[in-house]
């Protein structure tokens, strides 16, 4: 792969990528051992800048858009710290916790919120010397990844585009397999690696996966992953639990603005480097109880079908949770279809590297909080299109041939997208 075959009005923000992946990587510890995981990963969607109008004064000014854009371009997201100490107790609550008489399996000991303790590496924040500099505000954006189609629909034209552009569908077996056969072939201790890769292409009609995040403390968050076995009315058990991921690099490459022809618009690509560290048994504790209890329980809402469907089955929280640790939850995610695809890349002179390319399109509903009480009556449906990259040596790789990869691959899957009917930038 050479500099030149690369589209050029893509070149800044491969440009621009490269560089961002090659100082964050250096800053890695030089073993990933002491990673739980390490991903290299994008997402398709659409960019959005929020509207904040209506709370900012009339005199306020803010970035335009241009300057954002070139914000964006210029450094992206960096991450200086890869290990983070647990959040602390109040001393006070240490040696007087309070129990609830009906929630000592979830939780015995509160959190002083918003306190982290201290990172081993946290560098002291530099003091302003331009206090009294006026300053540009910044602007509100998100990302949402996903497109404006019916999720059936959807789900089934993002399998189609995968297998366009050589992707083949991986079984649970064989993906098993194949990861196990990839990592012992070519991966060193500094590649990237996954800490949960399943496939399940055929749903069980009487399971579903399920993940609950809970905020232990102010930007602490635990995730638990967790089956409901419809035949069953015992409390699931969580089979995994991790910080959520760390991003050391989230970079967004905007799509429709490259072009005016609609038969060459593209949609907005994020692309992030992600870590996650082994956490405590004291955190697991915190967030799901001794025995790593799911807080909700899913109940049948419709049990005039003959036929069950998934759909028909909502959650809430088990009895015994206090409401206090209710509000914590921060978003419940079911998995409605899971389908994954393999994709593997020898190495060449310019990428120096193997890489396994793995595509998951997941079609999940999300009930999210609203008006600080998770909502669990109106569930957001969506489907997602991510890829991963499974390098075997990210420090030895070429950073600008990987970015220039990770570029072309979603130009190419955008392409096939497109040709398979799917519309972006509908909701822009």
């Amino acid at each position: 792969m050479t500099r030149n075959c690369l589209m050029p009005t893509f070149w800044a923000e491969t440009k621009a990528l490269a560089t961002l992946l090659e100082q964050q990587v250096s800053s890695m510890p030089s073993n990933f051992s002491c990673f739980e995981s390490v991903r290299l990963r994008l997402s398709f969607g659409n960019f959005l800048v929020l509207n904040t109008s209506e709370v900012l004064p009339e005199t306020q000014t803010t970035l335009s858009i241009r300057e954002l854009h070139e914000s964006m371009l210029k450094c992206g997201q960096r991450r200086k710290n890869w290990q983070r100490a647990d959040p602390q107790y109040n001393e006070q609550e240490k040696h007087d916790p309070i129990v609830s008489e009906e929630s000592e399996n979830i939780e015995t000991k509160k959190m002083d919120s918003g306190y982290l303790g201290e990172a081993k590496n946290r560098c002291k924040r530099k003091e302003n010397k331009r206090k009294n500099t006026k300053k540009k505000t910044g602007i509100s954006t998100s990302f949402v990844p996903t497109f404006d189609h019916d999720a059936g629909k959807l789900f089934s034209m993002l399998q189609i585009a995968l297998e366009s552009v050589g992707y083949s569908l991986a079984s649970k077996t064989k993906t098993s397999k194949h990861m196990k056969e990839w990592d012992r072939n070519f991966c060193s201790s500094n590649a990237t690696k996954c800490c949960k890769i399943y496939s399940d292409n055929t749903e069980n009609e009487n399971s579903f996966f399920y993940s609950v995040s809970v905020a232990l403390s102010r930007g602490y968050e635990i995730n638990g992953d967790f089956v409901n076995n419809l035949e069953k009315s015992n409390i699931p058990i969580a089979f995994h639990i991790s910080e959520r991921y760390l991003n050391w690099v989230s970079f967004t490459a905007l799509g429709n603005s490259h072009h005016n022809s609609s038969h060459l618009s593209l949609p907005d690509i994020r692309f992030r480097l992600q870590t996650t560290i082994p956490i405590s048994d004291n955190l697991r504790k915190c967030a799901f109880g001794h025995e790593s209890l799911s807080p909700v329980i899913w109940k049948e809402s419709n049990t005039s079908h003959t036929k069950r469907s998934i759909f028909d089955w909502k959650p809430e929280f088990v009895r015994n949770f206090r409401k206090g640790d209710q509000t914590k939850v921060l978003y419940i995610r079911r998995r409605v279809m899971h389908l994954q695809f393999l994709k593997e890349i020898e190495e060449t002179e310019h990428l120096r590297t193997n890489i396994l390319s793995v595509g998951n399109v997941t079609w999940v509903q999300e009930y999210q909080k609203k008006n600080s009480s998770l909502n669990l009556d109106m569930p957001l449906e969506k489907v997602e299109l991510t890829l991963e990259f499974h390098c075997s040596n990210l420090f030895q790789t070429d950073k600008f041939a990987l970015a220039a990869y990770m570029m072309q691959e979603a130009i190419r899957l955008s392409d096939s997208m497109r040709s398979a009917g799917v519309i972006f930038g509908k909701n822009r």
